[in-house]
Order: C-alpha cells, then sequence, then structure tokens
C-alpha cells in the first residue's frame, strides 16, 4: 500500500503547484479542460456557506462498472453496492475542514449489507482540497490523481513477500500506476452527492429532485474522455431548512 501510494504521491508533486493552488501544468496536461492528464477535478456547491462542523460534504463514486448510481436511500436500507469510494469534507470550520477517502468493500461470501468502510491512508499532496474555493465559502473543489480510486479491496489484497497485504497494481510505462482499470466497463463512473449530519452520518441532502429519497438522478463519467460538466439542481427540488446543507450544484472536469 504504502509503496503505491508513494509513486502516487510522486506523480502528484509533479502536478500540483504551491499554496493549493495549480501553479505550473505539467506535460501532459489537457488543452481542453486545463487540469493535468489523469486527473479528475470536483466541485460541490451549496446555496449558502457550508458548515463543516455540522455537516458532512461527501461526493460518492460506483466505479465498479455495474451503472448503478449510489443513492443516500443507501443509509436506511444498507444496500450499499453502488459505493465504492466517497471524498468526504468534513470540518470543524473552514480554515481546518479537510478531505478523507473513503473506500466501500464486500466481505467476501457476503451480500450487499456486507459493505464495509476502509480508510486509505493518503500521502500530503496525493489529493488538492480547497474549502472555500470561489471565496463566498459555498464551495470547495477537489483535485486527485483518477489512479487513486484503483486500490484493490481490503477484502483481497496481493500477498507481499512476508505473506502481508502488500497490494502491488501493474505499473504502466516509466513506472506509474497503469492510469485505467481492468475493464472497459470500469472506464464509466457514476456520482452523487450527499450532505450528511456530522453527528451520526444520516443524509440530509443529495443531488435529484427529492433530495435523500431521490433514486432518478443519474450522472455517468466517461473517465477516457475528456469534459466540463456543470451539475445544477433542478428548479423545484424539495428543499431542506438548513440551506448550507442544501446541495444547489456543483462541476466535474476530467482529463484522460
Amino acid at each position: 500500500m504504502l509503496r503505491w501510494f508513494g509513486v502516487l504521491f510522486v506523480a502528484a508533486a509533479l502536478a500540483l503547484g504551491a499554496c493549493g493552488k495549480i501553479v505550473t501544468l505539467p506535460p501532459g496536461t489537457s488543452p481542453v479542460v486545463g487540469i493535468p492528464s489523469g486527473y479528475m477535478l470536483v466541485r460541490f456547491r451549496t446555496a449558502q456557506p457550508m458548515d463543516f462542523q455540522k455537516y458532512q460534504y461527501l461526493i460518492v463514486f460506483n466505479t465498479s462498472g455495474n451503472g448503478g448510481t449510489p443513492y443516500a436511500n443507501a443509509y436506511s436500507t444498507g444496500d450499499f453496492s453502488n459505493f465504492s469510494f466517497a471524498l468526504d469534507a468534513t470540518g470543524p470550520a473552514p480554515s481546518t475542514a479537510s478531505m478523507q477517502l473513503l473506500q466501500y468493500y464486500v466481505i467476501p461470501g457476503g451480500g450487499a449489507s456486507s459493505i464495509r468502510v476502509n480508510y486509505p491512508q493518503v500521502p500530503p499532496g496525493i489529493i488538492q482540497f480547497i474549502p472555500n474555493d470561489n471565496g463566498q465559502g459555498n464551495e470547495f473543489s477537489v483535485l486527485f490523481p483518477r489512479a487513486l480510486f484503483y486500490l484493490p479491496s481490503p477484502a483481497s489484497p496481493s500477498p507481499g513477500p512476508t505473506g502481508g497485504p502488500t497490494p502491488s497494481p501493474s505499473p504502466a510505462p516509466g513506472g506509474l500506476p497503469n492510469p485505467f482499470p481492468t475493464t472497459a466497463a470500469q472506464q464509466t463512473w457514476t456520482v452523487n452527492f450527499f450532505t450528511l449530519n456530522a453527528s451520526d452520518s444520516t443524509p440530509v441532502d443529495a443531488l435529484g429532485v427529492t433530495g435523500i429519497s431521490d433514486t432518478s438522478f443519474t450522472l455517468q463519467l466517461v473517465t477516457t474522455a475528456a469534459f466540463d460538466t456543470q451539475i445544477n439542481k433542478p428548479a423545484g427540488a424539495d428543499q431542506v431548512p438548513d440551506q448550507a446543507a442544501y446541495i444547489s450544484g456543483g462541476e466535474v472536469i476530467n482529463a484522460p
């Protein structure tokens, strides 16, 4: 695990500039979307300034290739089968907010209710998180290499030299982690945004017309294509009492 993250760290250090901003883009940067090749940038926006002490703000991805969208009703049904990874932004305050990577995996032999969550330790510099990227307090952005989501399942790691769990993904030319998943289907991801109560992780809002009960919203991300996709909450969508929790939209930018 540490060896693989070490390779990611070198790649990220080449791609990211100082002071939380991209100041010089490396060779291979996509001229279409303006971020380093192999990276994805996501912006998450609420109606009013975010309250990182009261809420968690999650960007949830399904990278399995099954085509299903992660919905907030999983927190009541227990079926997290469409959850692969999440980027979790939490407080206690905007100035001290941080981003954590969550990895969802299935216990061997179990079903949808046997999903567990792993919290991989990501070295500094791999994920670039800006809590207030628009200066209005209601938006954050996160830039990350897509290879971050090709971590093996903790339930079935590759054996290391001593028999311990030391995942070793196949390297691409140049020694970097392979920037593409194993199958063509896994090159298309789905994504959803959630706001959760920080105290008990219950969902408060999600993308879609009916918020946390919505099962119609879908957004597919073809990771082999360059795109800049704007996300806007539909007009007339269900409101939540606290506008710091109400998700108004966001943006996803990808560089293949």
